[in-house]
């Protein structure tokens, strides 16, 4: 059995290619935005389908998003006066169900591990609307959100994904000089839902200010409003899913 000292840990030696086998790679331990102390630590990413997401696996993920998700933006009392301004976002395990698993056999869960500690997840839901090819981010085509967005989400087997709006330049009627008809449209938005989800928006547009300052990514998107989230369609690159 091969043992490591603690200063190799902190060695800044190069680590092989990231692999289920090899579940180690190199992490900050301090700051992500100025690293300045590097560590081997290790990863592991994991999935499960349908009957496989209990109610016990569901808590976990609850404990996760009520400690980290977020906290309510000054508009949400507004609209529900149960809630606070700046207190926690949180959901329960019958909520996370209802929203994310509306039908087990069409479902994956995907859980993170860091040195064996629940870090992070992700729920994909899968429906029928057509296959397509791949693309990303970095070059969206905004031209095939607009034509199809609406399908697919109007489509889709969680609720309050078919009740959401769309708002954004990318899907105002505009007239023959080329401004917008609804005054709405020139807020600076392009490709978003309006789902009246009011949670404080500082930290993610901080993290967008820093992949778009210093990581010179030209985001899509446009700008983020109160109470929208931005919505992103990509082509599926496998045509055989």
């Amino acid at each position: 059995m091969n043992t490591t000292s603690s200063s190799d840990l902190l060695c800044p030696r190069p680590l092989p290619p990231y692999t289920p086998q090899n579940p180690f790679r190199l992490e900050s331990i301090s700051n992500p935005w100025s690293v300045r102390e590097w560590k081997a630590v290790k990863c592991a990413t994991t999935s499960i389908t349908g009957p496989e997401i209990t109610d016990a696996v569901l808590l976990e993920c609850v404990g996760l998003f009520n400690d980290h998700f977020g906290v309510w933006s000054e508009v949400a009392e507004q609209f529900d006066r149960r809630v606070r301004t700046g207190s926690p976002i949180r959901i329960t395990v019958n909520a996370l169900r209802r929203q994310c698993v509306p039908c087990e056999e069409a479902c994956t869960l995907v859980r993170h591990h860091i040195d064996d500690k629940f870090v992070g997840y992700a729920f994909a839901t899968r429906w029928t609307y057509r296959k397509m090819k791949g693309t990303s981010i970095s070059n969206a085509n905004l031209d095939f959100i607009r034509k199809h967005i609406s399908q697919v989400l109007h489509g889709s087997s969680i609720a309050y994904l078919r009740s959401t709006k769309l708002h954004g330049s990318l899907f105002a009627a505009s007239n023959t000089s080329g401004e917008y008809e609804d005054e709405d449209e020139n807020d600076g938005t392009i490709c978003c839902v309006e789902t009246e989800f009011f949670m404080e928006h500082e930290e993610a547009l901080q993290a967008l200010d820093y992949l778009e300052t210093h990581r010179k990514i030209q985001w899509p998107l446009g700008d983020l409003l109160e109470g929208s989230e931005f919505v992103l369609l990509v082509e599926n690159m496998d045509r055989a899913v």
